[in-house]
């Protein structure tokens, strides 16, 4: 069953956002089954494995800090400004027909 092997490789994966997998900060230990390595047995058989949270929170605050940092510096964002009268495009809600244009007619 090769996707259970997959998902349980990713849940017990360490990520980089967090440094820690996320099945260890759900359960606070490391998944002990058939598919685990002897290492993952060895340490889950020592006990519970306990993430400092504040750690793991420090760390995505810090990394969301940075992803925000480059947003906001990114050259092609920038707001818009429109005055009275101007002309404007106004995209459709919901779905077009075949052939219709995405945004409403300019009147």
């Amino acid at each position: 069953d090769l996707v259970a092997e997959r998902i349980w490789c990713y849940h017990n994966t360490p990520h980089s956002s967090r440094g820690v997998a996320p099945f260890v900060l759900l359960k606070g230990r490391y998944s002990c089954n058939e598919l685990s390595p002897e290492w993952v047995v060895e340490e889950t058989r020592k006990g519970r494995v306990t993430p400092d949270i504040k750690q793991v929170k420090e760390r995505v605050e810090k990394l969301q800090g940075r992803s925000k940092l480059r947003y906001d510096n990114l050259k092609s964002v920038w707001e818009m400004q429109f005055g009275v009268g101007d002309k404007v495009r106004v995209k459709r809600p919901h779905g077009k027909r075949s052939g219709e244009s995405s945004f409403y007619p300019v009147t």
